[in-house]
């Protein structure tokens, strides 16, 4: 008895199978010139799969059609059509279904025919009186999840390829022995650029097309011939090659990397190229750039920084070093301000600020402290610096030494102060010697009228107060004797000598104040003179008496027997007069700091020490705070209150003493108690 299809259909097995919740989405074509057995196949199918779309087609014709307008995921193929039979139904549709599972149906167990249909594309082969609905089931699910496996895979490849397509690197998958599997677009492209790339194209050998290079890419080809060898054999999973070529009538730089890896358990090489030339053009730019930058930095005298934001130094030139006299680790450890004046700072700190926040250039002025403690003048001019990756702005400052043209500066207004003063000295000098001229002479004669009124008064006193006992003095008139007894004879004659005798004191005092004064403003020459010391230290206290009478009392202890000096007698003078107004000073305020009203206490003296003599001024004031010690000579330098000094006094002393008369200015100083200035000058010569 004759089984009908549908009962060879069903004959082996139930009909029920997998929840259509459970089930994948299906498009099936079904390829049959009997629409009878195409519906049983549908409504076999219907309940295996969630969503099923089925097409029919009788004919090839028909089914190449649905083909080319639609995507399926399985293709049920009846060889014997009205229009196609064999296997040429099975290559046609191959052709329009290239991913599509072919499931073959014929009537009739041909093993051969099975075998070619396999080789041909066909993914299984069925015999239609031979299949339950249970096996046509599970042979269409497993259709559509290979296809729906072979769709996804595909699409991976597909954003593999689109990923490796969008890199710059030119990017090649080798197989184990070299072969190139897979290239992006980018090395496709290169028809006429690299030659390591040029050279090879997918399925070629690369390790064979690389040994085939000569010319002056073979070197750089033997390179990365050996990094792909040593990476197949296991010796390094990663390499970087970096290469230059000559062609096309230019130099170029290039990159190479190859790695390794597993895929499935099988191995592969990934090997890349990337132009390089103009990183490498910049690299060289920059590289010159910080050469010529090292080179002028490293002979240029000029102290050359940079610095960020926060004030940190980044670079500094060996003239630091130089200068500044520290070590490269001294000067790292040491805070961004610390070299700086502290008065210096607060200036620096707020110059800095505006650099870096207006970011424009500009120039700064300020000392900085050598390792031995001295400072040195500096002026600077300063750039910020931009475009640094991580977005912190850079500075430059360059800095030039102008100490000794700050001292030159200073020594010049010094000058011009010391010449102004001077020429107020020679007029005060000639006016003072026209005053003592002028008064010398009346003070002359005046002094002898009254010598002549002291002698007379001495010799006419007596006589006259033996007037009252002589006899006769009783027949004056009465009227004279009246006025003689209103007279007050008696206290003249005891006042009279005493005011004649004041008045010469006075005049004498006149003559020694004119003396001194002559001596004090002496023109002196070109040549120095011998002078008697004493003497003129004497003259100078009494000319600047008005400027420590009333706040000190002044002693002297000179020495009888000191030799006479060669010096500039007015310049020398001049010294005195400064370290004695200096001395009256300190005492005033010292005796106001104290709350006192008494007089303080000027010593001067002189002595002979060897082969040259030392003249000391001590004063009772409160010495030199330790901080000012070290620049008291300095010129424009002064402890005293606003409008009591210049700072030029002692500049000026010491300039006149060490630098005109090759001796020497100290000073002894005890907090509290006073300061003793020595001067020690050499007995020299006339000359």
């Amino acid at each position: 008895m004759v089984r009908s299809r549908e009962d060879a259909l069903t004959l082996n097995g139930p009909s029920c199978g997998p929840s259509a919740s459970d089930t994948p989405a299906a498009s099936i074509l079904v390829v049959e010139d009997d629409p009878q057995f195409a519906d049983l196949l549908q409504r076999i199918l219907m309940p295996q799969f969630g969503e099923l779309v089925v097409a029919t087609a009788q004919t090839l014709a028909e089914a190449l059609e649905y083909l080319r307008r639609q995507v399926f995921s399985l293709v049920f193929l009846d060889l014997n059509l009205p229009d196609s039979r064999g296997l040429a139904t099975l290559d046609a549709v191959r052709a329009e279904a290239d991913h599509a599972q072919i499931l073959v149906m014929t009537g009739e167990a041909d093993e051969e025919l099975a075998l070619q249909a396999m080789r041909r594309g066909a993914h299984d082969y069925l015999v239609k009186g031979r299949l339950s609905s249970e096996a046509l089931r599970r042979v269409a699910r497993y259709g559509v999840e290979r296809h729906l496996a072979a769709m996804e895979l595909m699409r991976s490849r597909l954003l593999l390829q689109a990923g490796l397509d969008a890199l710059a690197h030119a990017l090649a998958v080798l197989d184990p022995s070299g072969r190139i599997l897979l290239v992006n677009a980018t090395w496709e492209r290169q028809e006429e650029g690299n030659p390591l790339v040029c050279c090879a194209r997918k399925g070629m050998s690369y390790t064979e097309a690389l040994a085939a290079l000569d010319g002056g890419h073979g070197v750089a080809a033997v390179q990365l011939r050996k990094c792909i060898d040593e990476a197949l054999a296991g010796v390094r999973d990663q390499h970087t090659l970096d290469y230059r070529l000559e062609f096309s009538g230019r130099e170029s730089y290039f990159s190479a990397s190859v790695v390794r890896f597993f895929s499935q358990g099988c191995l592969h090489v990934v090997v890349s190229h990337v132009d390089i030339t103009e990183r490498k053009r910049m690299e060289m730019r920059l590289r010159s750039t910080e050469e010529l930058f090292t080179l002028i930095s490293e002979h240029v005298l000029d102290l050359m920084a940079i610095i960020d934001d926060s004030g940190h130094s980044i670079y500094s030139s060996p003239s630091y070093f130089d200068q500044l006299g520290y070590e490269r680790s001294e000067l790292e450890s040491l805070g961004s301000m610390e070299l700086f004046h502290p008065e210096d700072r607060p200036k620096a700190l707020e110059s800095l600020d505006r650099l870096f926040r207006e970011g424009v250039s500009m120039g700064m002025s300020y000392r900085l402290r050598r390792k031995d403690g001295a400072y040195r003048d500096y002026e600077a001019n300063s750039v910020v610096i931009p475009g640094f990756p991580d977005g912190r702005k850079r500075a430059l400052i360059v800095a030039r030494d102008v100490t000794e043209r700050k001292q030159s500066e200073r020594e010049r207004s010094m000058m011009e102060v010391q010449l102004r003063q001077a020429q107020k000295l020679e007029a005060i000098g000639q006016l003072a010697a026209g005053i003592a001229h002028e008064i010398n002479t009346p003070t002359q004669y005046i002094g002898d009228n009254i010598a002549f009124l002291r002698d007379g008064l001495k010799d006419l006193l007596p006589l006259l107060g033996e007037l009252p006992a002589d006899p006769e003095f009783g027949r004056i008139e009465s009227g004279w004797r009246a006025r003689w007894e209103a007279l007050d004879f008696p206290y003249l004659a005891e006042e009279f000598p005493q005011a004649v005798r004041q008045s010469l004191e006075g005049v004498q005092r006149v003559t020694r104040i004119v003396s001194a004064m002559k001596d004090f403003s002496h023109p002196g020459g070109a040549a120095k003179e011998r002078v008697d010391l004493n003497r003129a230290i004497e003259s100078t206290l009494t000319v600047s008496r008005n400027a420590w009478k009333y706040v000190a009392e002044l002693e002297t202890d000179f020495d009888p027997d000191l030799p006479l000096v060669a010096c500039f007698p007015g310049e020398f003078n001049q010294v005195i007069l400064n370290l004695v107004v200096n001395a009256a000073h300190a005492i005033e305020e010292a005796q106001a700091a104290r709350g006192l009203t008494g007089l303080g206490r000027i010593r001067v003296q002189t002595r002979r020490e060897a082969d040259d003599v030392e003249v000391r001024i001590e004063d009772s004031g409160n010495g030199i705070p330790e901080g000012a010690q070290s620049r008291i000579f300095e010129p424009f330098f002064t402890t005293k209150a606003v409008g009591r000094g210049t700072g030029q006094g002692l500049f000026i002393a010491r300039s006149v003493v060490v630098e005109k008369h090759g001796g020497s200015l100290a000073f002894e100083t005890r907090p509290g108690q006073g300061t003793t200035f020595i001067i020690r000058m050499p007995l020299g010569a006339e000359t």
